[in-house]
């Protein structure tokens, strides 16, 4: 199975990354991808410059500009891209966690509207027994959500919600995340939409 990463919108606003040039941004690319593919272990420059078609001087010149620009950064383990620990948290993978979000969504009650919390911790709550069997739903739910999109994207779950409801939005979700999608905002409102176009009325000509 393909290997894949997160990739932030906020990039494009990135002065850092918008900065490069496009070798250099093709080559910061492609080591996101290499450190993916490495379960988040930078090889070192002479396995970078192999992996990436180069030779050796010109790998080590990348890697030093990716370094000055502040996008790679020295770790204990060794090179790594900035704040990737932080950014590739371990429950996209989870193909457990996928499940137990499926079954615990079968058993949310449908509401009309919801609002979403105004504040958030950037936190991965687990969906396990752990809970206990008195874990509130909505919660769960909530946190959940959140722990896969992101606290900043609470607003947009809720709209998502309300105009949708609760058990299309955890379907989309949950079918993001067993999908293993690139950009799952995209992927959940491409489903939400294909939901209410096909629950519309056909007009007879």
């Amino acid at each position: 199975m393909s290997q894949w990463f997160r990739m932030y919108a906020e990039v494009l606003d990135d002065p850092k990354v918008q900065r490069l040039s496009g070798d250099d941004f093709k080559g910061w690319v492609n080591i996101l991808c290499l450190t993916a593919k490495d379960d988040g272990i930078l090889p070192p420059v002479a396995d970078i410059g192999f992996a990436l078609r180069l030779d050796p001087k010109k790998a080590e010149k990348l890697v030093s500009r990716l370094v000055t620009a502040g996008l790679l950064a020295e770790t204990e383990t060794g090179l790594k891209p900035h704040k990737w620990d932080s950014r590739q948290y371990k429950s996209d993978v989870s193909t457990d966690r996928v499940k137990r979000f499926r079954q615990r969504s079968k058993k949310q009650p449908e509401t009309d509207a919801e609002t979403a919390p105004e504040t958030d911790t950037e936190t991965d709550v687990p969906l396990s027994k752990d809970n206990g069997p008195t874990a509130d739903p909505d919660k769960v739910f909530w946190d959940s959500a959140k722990s896969y999109l992101g606290p900043s994207k609470a607003s947009l779950i809720g709209k998502w919600v309300s105009q949708h409801k609760k058990p299309a939005v955890i379907a989309a979700i949950t079918t993001a995340q067993s999908e293993r999608a690139v950009d799952p905002v995209a992927f959940i409102e491409g489903v939400l939409r294909k939901g209410s176009n096909h629950h519309q009325p056909r007009i007879p000509i």
